[in-house]
């Protein structure tokens, strides 16, 4: 039942984090587009660049400590 329930919580976060990312009407930042020109010969596809992949690897062992230590609840809490 916690495997369970750890899965679930892991799929309720990463739907918040990808509708998050989707793109709007509105800018999130002021002086931000939301809409991106074409990538010209030589640009990453789809508007992602080496930041965006950077942040990605670097959130994959920050959600792993996350993980971790949410296996230490059980024996930690009442």
């Amino acid at each position: 039942m916690p495997k369970n329930l750890l899965a679930g919580a892991v799929a309720v976060a990463s739907a918040l984090v990808l509708s998050s990312c989707s793109s709007s009407d509105q800018p999130s930042m002021p002086g931000m587009s939301s809409s991106s020109p074409a990538p010209s010969p030589g640009q990453e596809a789809a508007g992602h660049n080496a930041d965006d992949v950077a942040f990605a690897q670097q959130m994959v062992p920050h959600h792993s400590q996350a993980l971790d230590m949410a296996k230490l609840v059980p024996s930690r809490s009442t």
